[in-house]
Parts: C-alpha cells; sequence; structure tokens
C-alpha cells in the first residue's frame, strides 16, 4: 500500500514538474528543474539520516531484548518466576518496538528508491 502511495504521489510530482516546464521559458524551466533536484535532493538526505537514526534505535531495541531475555533465565534460576514473568513481558515490548522500527526502515527505503528513481528521471 505504501508503495502504491508513493507511486502516485511520484507521479503527481512529476505531472506538475512538467507541466512548469512546459508552461515556461527556458531559463526559468532550468531554474525549477534546479530548484525541483534540489528538493529531492534535500529529502532523500533527510530520509538517509532518519534512516540512519531509526536503524541504530532497532539496534538498541534488539540489544534491549537479548539483556532482558539474559535477565529472565537469571530470574528463573533464581526461582523468581514472577520476576521472570515481567522481564519476558518487558522483552517482548522491546522486540515488537523492533520490528515496528523495521516496518519504518523498509517504508523509508521504499520512499528514497521511489526519491532516487524520480532523480534519475530528471
Amino acid at each position: 500500500m505504501a508503495a502504491r502511495i508513493l507511486e502516485q504521489l511520484g507521479a503527481r510530482l512529476r505531472a506538475s514538474l512538467f507541466s512548469f516546464l512546459e508552461l515556461s521559458p527556458s531559463e526559468e524551466r532550468q531554474a525549477r528543474l534546479k530548484r525541483a533536484v534540489d528538493d529531492l535532493r534535500a529529502r532523500l538526505g533527510r530520509l538517509i539520516a532518519e534512516r540512519r537514526l531509526l536503524e541504530q534505535e532497532a539496534e538498541s531495541a534488539a540489544l534491549e531484548a537479548d539483556a532482558l531475555a539474559g535477565k529472565a533465565d537469571a530470574a528463573i534460576s533464581l526461582g523468581r518466576d514472577d520476576l521472570a514473568r515481567a522481564v519476558v513481558r518487558a522483552s517482548a515490548r522491546r522486540s515488537e518496538r523492533g520490528d515496528a522500527l523495521e516496518a519504518e526502515l523498509r517504508a523509508i527505503a521504499i520512499e528514497a528508491t521511489a526519491l532516487e528513481d524520480e532523480l534519475r528521471a530528471l
């Protein structure tokens, strides 16, 4: 669904861009095209930065989930089943957060690919 939305957004962006280009004198057309390319590059740069932050957060969530799993094992070995259950629940929340971050990363990758395609088309 996200890919389809991005494709539609890209098609609309191209249509708008080319309608401006067809109606403008050549110098203005070149300036508008340069601004459009610069805007796409800036958006791509922001996506790359956001992707890096999400990757770091996903890695941190995975490490925390692993650490919590070790704590659950320690709690079980000490006979603290109540504590182990609490740790397992916390670990599950961390794992869910990691899954959500992975989904966000996939969406960013799709959007970045669409922007790169737009830049190549221009």
